[in-house]
């Protein structure tokens, strides 16, 4: 329920409360989205959008609901974590979305590129200590060792 009274937007929930309400500004401090990935994901994310959202104040700017911030959080480390935005969506359209195995199979995607990205800083690390100018066919055999 939304109460225009004062010059503000005040909204309650179905119990009479009120609600903590943010802004654009205040969601992208936050999650640390930028403008348009945090738009890009009210669009895309069910069900953050416009049913989602908590309206918009007396000067027009947009204002999201606590479930609003706590959606757009869970989308910000999903990204941070590897998840491109299909990805994203799919999660969160999933039937029987199941935040903590989406975090921990995200977990083990990152630590295997963590260990990916180790293993090419070696290699590059020793190419520079051994003034090497080129590598085997395989990336991680050196061929001037």
């Amino acid at each position: 329920m939304f109460d225009r009274s004062g010059g503000t937007v005040l909204i309650y929930n179905q119990g009479g409360k009120k609600m903590k309400t943010y802004t654009v500004r205040e969601i992208r401090e936050y999650t640390g989205l930028t403008r348009k990935q945090l738009f890009d994901y009210e669009k895309s994310i069910p069900p953050v959008d416009r049913v989602d959202n908590a309206g918009e104040n007396h000067k027009g700017y947009k204002l999201y609901s606590q479930e609003g911030l706590d959606k757009l959080s869970m989308a910000a480390l999903f990204a941070e974590l590897g998840a491109g935005p299909q990805r994203i969506n799919d999660i969160f359209g999933a039937e029987n979305y199941d935040r903590k195995k989406v975090i921990n199979d995200l977990i083990i995607e990152a630590k295997r590129e963590r260990q990916r990205l180790n293993d090419i800083i070696t290699v590059a690390d020793h190419m520079k200590e051994f003034d090497l100018t080129s590598l085997s066919y395989n990336p991680f055999q050196i061929s001037e060792i």
